[in-house]
């Protein structure tokens, strides 16, 4: 788990792995991380990763996107 708090817009990002991602609902230290956050007025944003490489499949969407403009 990787926890980036940015307090210029007041957002904490939680990157999690997908064995994270698996057992980390549950976990009482990712659910204080959480409220902490939340209590200081940060929009908690979690982002779980899948089971697929995440590398070729945001190249994928970009290079749609460049196609598209």
């Amino acid at each position: 788990m990787k926890i980036c708090p940015d307090p210029v817009q007041k957002q904490c990002r939680i990157w999690l792995s997908h064995q994270e991602s698996a057992r980390c609902r549950a976990d009482p230290a990712f659910q204080q991380t959480c409220r902490s956050y939340r209590a200081q007025g940060y929009q908690v944003c979690v982002y779980a990763g899948g089971q697929e490489p995440l590398l070729p499949h945001v190249t994928a969407l970009l290079r749609r996107q460049d196609s598209l403009v």
